[in-house]
């Protein structure tokens, strides 16, 4: 879609921070701090919800914290920064700032190591999404939202030597990230939808303008992020040039792309917290069924802002194809649609197939067949003793060897719980999962 080619579904590009620690059982300090535990929760989140992308994003502080800011951290929440100790709360010391580097080791280098990671596991597979800061977030974070909501008035020769200061180094940063396999470089600009059109227009947008063209100059996408009400300067946005646009849940969609136009590619818009969290699998897929009539063909399917980390998983699952092992064997197919009638209204449905319903008799169980075919001399399930023992001649010396090294954590398990975790980990790996039925 971002190339201009229709694709064969909408694609799902949610972004999962906290969400994917949980899915992976780790604290979130983990995850922010330790590229190779965010990668295997992205891959997971990804695999298990069928995500067409995986991204870098942790936390809007690894820039901040690299040019030297004060991050407070916590074991299972997002590191903040703390704004009454503001690394520019005195404006002078903006003249001695350092340029971040991207491979020095920091919080961004971290981040390129993901990115470097995620390429080379899922790059075939998925969308690789790297992240930086916007002028605006990005400024907010090194002097504090107060005091750069003030400078808009007191000191805009300030502001526009800051922004010009940041945007340099997030094109640097994006540039590192691009040559590390990222396929888009998403832009968080949350900042920005807490200022008016006049001050968008004047201080933000050239600066963001800036910002965008420098990653496409280094061979990237950019996926313009700025959660909140944006509805007032959707006009600017519009303009940008961005490949991909996020609208969070208070931006009337419809009016959205009425104002940017029919090319803009779009995500988002549905609600993280009231629908996704809150709500129920078919109110999930009324949502996407609305934002996609809204929005039209090029829309991708997203949360407005973060899927908040207790969101139902049943929320996020696609359609479901099920296979029903013994004793109960059939296949179910569950998917969503739409309720005739004149009202856009979608519903779930259920096709299911159990042999015991459809042919009326309940499947033998394995002894019985082999006992059966004993007695009418049927050998086609039957191996022939040399072959009995030629297994056995691959077999015997390793159960020698586990007889004399017994294993250390063997996943087993108590009798009549639905087995160990590697059960549900090994089905993971492909993106599937159990389904136990109590």
């Amino acid at each position: 879609m971002l190339s201009g080619s229709r694709p064969d579904r909408l694609p799902l590009m949610p972004i999962t921070m906290m969400f994917a620690a949980d899915q992976l059982g780790v604290k979130y300090g983990d995850y922010a701090r330790k590229h190779e535990v965010l990668v295997e929760g992205q891959i997971r989140t990804a695999e298990k919800f069928g995500f067409d992308h995986v991204s870098s994003i942790s936390d809007p502080a690894r820039e901040a914290a690299d040019y030297g800011a004060h991050v407070q951290w916590y074991e299972d929440q997002p590191p903040a920064l703390v704004e009454e100790d503001s690394l520019l709360a005195d404006k002078s010391k903006l003249a001695a700032l350092k340029p971040i580097d991207p491979l020095g080791g920091g919080r961004m280098h971290d981040r390129i190591r993901a990115i470097e990671l995620l390429k080379r596991r899922v790059g075939g597979e998925k969308f690789v999404e790297g992240w930086v800061e916007g002028p605006c977030a990005e400024a907010a974070d090194l002097r504090g939202i107060n005091r750069l909501m003030l400078d808009f008035h007191d000191d805009p020769v300030f502001v526009e030597g800051l922004f010009g200061f940041v945007v340099e180094n997030a094109i640097a940063c994006a540039r590192a990230q691009i040559v590390a396999g990222a396929d888009i470089i998403g832009v968080g600009d949350a900042a920005a939808s807490l200022v008016g059109p006049r001050v968008y227009e004047k201080f933000v947008w050239s600066y963001e303008k800036k910002l965008v063209d420098g990653i496409h100059a280094a061979g990237g996408r950019v996926r313009l992020h700025i959660c909140g009400n944006t509805r007032r300067i959707l006009a600017g946005m519009g303009k940008l040039g961005c490949d991909l646009v996020d609208l969070d849940y208070p931006v009337p969609l419809q009016q959205a792309r009425e104002i940017i136009g029919p090319d803009q590619v779009l995500a988002g818009n549905i609600e993280p917290v009231g629908c996704l969290r809150n709500g129920t699998s078919e109110s999930v897929a009324q949502a996407v069924a609305k934002c996609h009539r809204e929005a039209g063909p090029r829309y991708i399917v997203a949360a407005g802002c973060e899927v908040v980390r207790d969101t139902p998983v049943e929320n996020l699952m696609p359609n479901q194809l099920v296979l029903h092992i013994q004793p109960q064997e059939g296949i179910s197919l569950q998917f969503a649609a739409k309720v005739p009638g004149p009202i856009m209204h979608l519903g779930a449905v259920d096709m299911n197939f159990q042999y015991a319903d459809y042919f009326g008799t309940q499947p033998s169980t394995g002894y019985e067949r082999l006992l059966h075919d004993a007695m009418i001399g049927d050998a086609t399930l039957f191996q022939r003793a040399d072959m009995v023992e030629a297994g056995w001649c691959v077999v015997s010396p390793v159960l020698d060897v586990w007889k004399a090294l017994p294993p250390r954590n063997f996943p087993n398990y108590p009798a009549g719980t639905w087995g160990p975790k590697d059960a549900d980990e090994l089905l993971e790996r492909d993106g599937r999962r159990w389904r136990n039925f109590d």
